[in-house]
């Protein structure tokens, strides 16, 4: 049994006919026919109802392609590790960003990567912590960058942290705070304040800073 033909199969699973299917994997409609046919005959039954004239996997067939699916994809993280292993000299990398971690992080850091490999091809997908542990769990992704304090209990994930990034308030060359001196956050909330999408850890300690009722961080964070 080859991965080649298990690979055909999923196609036809995924394009619903043996046309579709062969112009997909780049073969002639009969080739690919040989192929699921021969495909059969090492499992020794029939993965494909052909007598309605559609594509209908059997019981059997159902089980196999599920199979094939994952074994497909654990060759293709096979490809992935040995790429890795070797300093991504080549290949594509899938890397997944929460929203804090593409507004400080995203640039800087895939720009250096891609300036240091470039024959790597880096794809990059933001959104929640969560949404990203699924894709990774999928195989959809090699790696991610967010709060993952919600998921340090999820099963087969591992951790690596990175280190503190320093934090910074800007303002323009003639803001009036410039002539105060050291300032509060409280002072600092006299003025409209921008941050990216922060992690309710964070806000929440910044809002744990500031003494005065009338503004909170998070809605300055939200609506500026």
């Amino acid at each position: 049994m080859q991965l080649r033909k298990l690979s055909h199969l999923v196609a036809l699973a995924d394009q619903g006919s043996f046309g579709r299917a062969a112009e997909a994997v780049h073969l002639s409609q009969p080739a690919l026919s040989r192929s699921i046919e021969s495909l059969e005959e090492d499992f020794g039954a029939t993965l494909v109802d052909r007598a309605y004239g559609q594509v209908r996997l059997t019981a059997a067939g159902a089980l196999v392609l599920a199979r094939a699916r994952h074994l497909l994809a654990d060759a293709q993280q096979i490809k992935r590790d040995v790429q890795l292993l070797q300093g991504l000299a080549t290949g594509r990398l899938r890397v997944g960003l929460g929203p804090f971690a593409a507004a400080m992080l995203g640039q800087p850091v895939l720009s250096r990567l891609i300036q240091q490999h470039p024959q790597l091809t880096v794809q990059i997908d933001v959104a929640d912590s969560t949404s990203l542990c699924e894709q990774l769990n999928n195989q959809q992704l090699d790696l991610f960058v967010a709060d993952t304090r919600d998921l340090k209990k999820h099963p087969g994930l591992q951790f690596k942290r990175l280190p503190n990034v320093a934090v910074a308030f800007f303002v323009r060359a003639s803001h009036p705070l410039l002539a105060l001196g050291e300032l509060s956050l409280d002072q600092l909330m006299d003025y409209p304040v921008g941050c990216p999408n922060l992690p309710e850890l964070v806000l929440r300690h910044f809002e744990s800073q500031i003494k005065r009722t009338d503004r909170a961080f998070s809605a300055s964070c939200a609506t500026t």
